[in-house]
């Protein structure tokens, strides 16, 4: 998430419970949780989080910009690539939070994540 590697965004889904978590000190298998996203409730069918977020003045598409950004967005199961996210939250690594995004546009790249 940042040149440094010091912060990273772990998505986790199990016992029907989707979450998202901003990690410091990441490592292969652990960190340590600064905060956490509960989707669960917020989650419709056929949306997926998104972490290749953008508005007009932040986030983006490029590698080192992906996570700081992220939504939830329905790309009708691989048919879009490019959508618009219903919800979305800014990462926020100094205050160690996500922070809700209202009145602006979110737009997300669905395509495959690479290194």
């Amino acid at each position: 998430m940042d040149s440094a590697n010091q912060h990273a965004i772990e998505y986790r889904e199990h016992d029907g419970i989707i979450g998202v978590f901003l990690l410091s000190k990441p490592t292969t298998h652990c960190g340590i949780v600064d905060a956490r996203l509960n989707l669960t409730p917020q989650i419709r069918k056929g949306e997926t989080v998104e972490f290749k977020c953008y508005t007009n003045r932040e986030g983006g598409t490029t590698p080192g910009k992906w996570g700081h950004i992220i939504g939830l967005a329905n790309n009708h199961s691989g048919q879009k690539r490019f959508v618009k996210a219903r919800l979305a939250w800014r990462v926020d690594i100094e205050n160690k939070r996500f922070e809700p995004i209202t009145g602006e546009v979110v737009q997300c790249d669905t395509s495959g994540y690479t290194d």
